[in-house]
């Protein structure tokens, strides 16, 4: 009996470490939400377990519009603004050596971006999700699986919120 209260302890604090609320609040994006964002500095943060690095090309912030049951997909291309290594104390394991890169809209993508701003206020296209599509470099180095945080921030005011947190992706190579 203890045991399974320990587990069920574990495994409801585990699913606390992010919250409902931010989980809710971000699996989608409203037509209010994109309008606020601030393309100039808007920010999109990417995390790789080391020695796994995100590449400096081909890096995209894409928005998915819905209008009329159709679907369209809008990608804006992302420039490297800094890239940082961390160290992070894991809880159970020992340190963890992360890869972080900061990217912006490139200057004709915020152009873009503003443009589709003001598509969807004068439209009724509804935003559904966005996503970042990134290239990763080293990959063959790494150990059959790559753990990867991606964030985003609306403007120099806001904080990072998660898109993606922490989410192992599984490495297999041919030969």
């Amino acid at each position: 009996m203890k045991i399974l209260i320990l587990l069920t302890l574990l495994i409801i604090s585990g699913c606390s470490s992010v919250p409902l609320s931010t989980m809710v609040q971000h699996s989608g994006i409203s037509e209010k939400e994109l309008i606020n964002f601030d393309a100039e500095s808007l920010r999109v943060k990417i995390q790789t377990d080391s020695p796994v690095e995100v590449g400096s090309s081909d890096n995209k912030l894409s928005i998915e519009l819905v209008s009329e049951g159709e679907v369209k997909t809008f990608s804006f291309a992302l420039e490297n603004v800094s890239s940082s290594i961390i160290e992070e104390d894991g809880w159970l394991s020992g340190k963890r050596i992360i890869n972080q890169v900061v990217l912006k809209l490139n200057s004709e993508s915020v152009a873009e971006f503003r443009e589709l701003q003001r598509e969807v206020v004068h439209t009724q296209q509804q935003p559904k999700k966005f996503f970042v599509p990134f290239q990763m470099e080293n990959i063959e180095q790494a150990d059959g699986k790559v753990v990867v945080s991606i964030f985003i921030k609306q403007n120099k005011k806001a904080e990072y919120i998660h898109l993606i947190d922490r989410h192992e992706i599984e490495v297999e190579f041919e030969t």
